[in-house]
């Protein structure tokens, strides 16, 4: 992590600019299933406990373990000016950007089963197979291959438990 902090007073205007970097790595292993699920109910001696003791599951999942490694950099940066307009009002005015690309995969092994091309026969999409996914991740307008620019304004409250 990187952060930079400035201030300076000029007169009426403090004015405040920064930045922030975030390298984030996740490498999260996992045997989840990996031993199986299995259920019993009876199926076969109409008894579940039965069913287990003989060893006839009605239902069997397994899976294979997860072994992922996520990396990411995010990128902040802000410039802000409080401005005493008078000796009863003070103005906050700022601008934020915060980039937060998605997580890759060191050995690009993310995958995602899609449903949206056509419900009634999904499959399986691997990170890198339909594009770079390490090169495209700036966003793109109607395939046209040019990156678009967002803006927008926010609102942020907190609702703080009321002492009591």
């Amino acid at each position: 992590m990187a952060t930079y902090n400035r201030v300076w007073t000029l007169g009426v205007h403090t004015l405040k600019l920064g930045a922030q970097t975030y390298w984030m790595q996740t490498n999260f292993y996992s045997p989840q299933n990996a031993g199986g699920l299995f259920a019993f109910n009876g199926q076969y001696t109409k008894d579940a406990f039965a069913d287990f003791l003989l060893g006839y599951s009605s239902q069997a999942k397994l899976s294979t373990w997860t072994n992922v490694n996520f990396r990411t950099t995010f990128a902040h940066v802000f410039a802000q000016d409080d401005w005493r307009a008078t000796h009863r009002l003070t103005l906050n005015l700022g601008l934020r950007y915060e980039y937060s690309p998605p997580y890759l995969d060191a050995h690009n092994v993310i995958s995602n089963f899609d449903m949206d091309t056509d419900p009634f026969q999904p499959h399986f999409v691997l990170a890198g197979s339909q594009g770079d996914s390490h090169a495209d991740r700036a966003p793109t307008t109607a395939g046209t291959g040019r990156r678009t620019r967002r803006s927008g304004t926010s609102t942020f409250r907190v609702n703080w438990p009321a002492d009591s």
